[in-house]
C-alpha cells in the first residue's frame, strides 16, 4: 500500500494511489551503473550518503523468463513501451500523533 520512510528524525509516508512500487536507499542508481562504460559497482564498493534517495515507479518489470541464462520474460510481467500514470501522495507524519497504517488509508480516501 506505501512505505513509511524515517531520515533523522523525519518520518515521510509514500501511498500509492492504488499502489506503486518502491525503492530507498543512501546509493544513487548511477552509483551501480553509470552508463556506457559499464563500470557496475558493488555496495561493498561505495560510500554510503548521509541522505536518502527515494525511487518511486508505476510498476517493476519481470527480469528474466524461465531460465537465468537470457529467457525471455513473459509478457504478464512485461511493462510495453506507451505512455503509463500513476498518482501517490507524499505525507509527513509524526508516529507519536499518527498511526501510519490508518493514516495510509485516509490518503487514499482523500
Amino acid at each position: 500500500m506505501g512505505c513509511f520512510i524515517k531520515f533523522q528524525g523525519v518520518r515521510l509516508l509514500a501511498v500509492g494511489m492504488p499502489l506503486i512500487c518502491f525503492g530507498v536507499s543512501h546509493y544513487p542508481v548511477e552509483d551501480f551503473d553509470n552508463g556506457p562504460t559499464q563500470h557496475q559497482s558493488h555496495i561493498t564498493d561505495l560510500k554510503k550518503g548521509d541522505w536518502v534517495v527515494l525511487n518511486i515507479d508505476y510498476k517493476q518489470m519481470g527480469v528474466g523468463g524461465d531460465t537465468c541464462w537470457g529467457a525471455k520474460t513473459h509478457d504478464e510481467y512485461m511493462l510495453f513501451s506507451k505512455p503509463y500514470s500513476y498518482k501517490f501522495r507524499l505525507r509527513p507524519y509524526s508516529v507519536q500523533a499518527e498511526s501510519p497504517t490508518k493514516l495510509s488509508k485516509q490518503v487514499v480516501s482523500e
